[in-house]
């Protein structure tokens, strides 16, 4: 370690009693351990648990039935997604008449 080096740290990490001077979630931890009077790994991991701030849910969303769906409403025009198809289709070797055969008979 050069002589500029900041107290607290060893090579480019900073040691870990300097991290948690910024750390508000091992407060919250520590202060659930100091509540509960306990100060085990363990119960550690369960303040760690009982701390956590639950997850928001997913906003829900429907999804409306194909025959009831325009591309329009998407901004999508669809003679633009059937040019592209065909362009994907004719790089992978596939032309109309192979795709049609199968559906034809």
């Amino acid at each position: 370690m050069g002589a500029g080096a900041p107290l607290g740290c060893r090579g480019d990490r900073v040691h870990q009693s300097r991290a948690g001077e910024f750390s508000r979630r091992r407060e919250e931890i520590d202060a659930r351990m100091a509540k509960l009077g306990t100060s085990s790994a363990r119960a550690a991991q369960v303040a760690t648990l009982d701390t956590r701030q639950a997850k928001k849910p997913a906003p829900k969303f429907s999804i409306a039935p194909l025959d009831q769906v325009n591309a329009k409403d998407y901004e999508v025009e669809p003679p633009a997604l059937l040019d592209d198809w065909r362009r994907r289709a004719r790089s992978i070797g596939l032309d109309e008449a192979v795709i049609r055969g199968p559906l034809s008979g």
